[in-house]
């Protein structure tokens, strides 16, 4: 069941108590929960829906994952903020300490400043796919592996030569399905029917995608 977002911060600041396996309804809640906020939120607790038990569900690289009484058992050394691109667009509900607003904006910092590939870069890329193309054209068994090769590698090559930051097939397809509507089609027609003329149209959406961007 899908539960209302807890707000009150006197609440959100107490200690939770240890869950049990009477909690599992709550689990799964707090799982109903977390998937109807994710476009804006990659993991909660269980005080977050107004239980105040230490139980916590998240996504692990597209997995909806549910822990109940977590333990840090290791510290690593100092994070790299590329671990935690999922909190670029994140809703923050609770930081009394301010930690994880200043997280977010170091990740934010990491890819403002990411380096984006060059014209040249990005022309050898749709050359490859161009090229790619062809090859699948085989019929035969190493043309099916270049196919999906193809439908693979061509996502973040589509990024690349937006000249947009790529957080992986999850998010990216998501964007896409928001932002180019009529490219994500085009790109959905290939994955289910990669027929000859559905593949070529997807290359032909790459194609004007580098046009627009250094040829208008």
């Amino acid at each position: 069941m899908i539960r209302e977002i807890c707000r009150d911060e006197t609440f959100l600041a107490q200690k939770a108590a240890p869950a049990t396996a009477d909690d599992l309804a709550t689990a799964q809640d707090l799982l109903d929960t977390l998937t109807a906020h994710k476009d804006g939120c990659v993991g909660m607790a269980a005080n977050m829906i107004g239980v105040n038990k230490r139980i916590i569900a998240f996504d692990n690289e597209g997995e909806y994952m549910v822990m109940f009484n977590p333990v840090i058992v290791k510290k690593s050394a100092p994070y790299d903020a590329e671990d935690f691109l999922q909190l670029h667009d994140s809703v923050i509900v609770e930081d009394a300490t301010g930690r994880l607003s200043a997280l977010r904006a170091e990740v934010n910092a990491h890819i403002e400043s990411a380096p984006q590939k060059t014209e040249a870069e990005n022309a050898q890329s749709l050359s490859w796919c161009r090229k790619m193309l062809r090859r699948t054209e085989r019929g035969d068994a190493e043309g099916c592996y270049r196919l999906h090769w193809l439908l693979t590698d061509s996502l973040s090559i589509y990024y690349d030569l937006r000249g947009e930051y790529y957080f992986g097939p999850k998010k990216a397809l998501r964007r896409m399905a928001n932002t180019a509507p009529d490219d994500a089609a085009v790109y959905e027609r290939a994955l289910h029917e990669p027929s000859p003329e559905n593949l070529a149209a997807w290359v032909g959406v790459l194609e004007e995608t580098f046009s627009r961007r250094y040829r208008p």
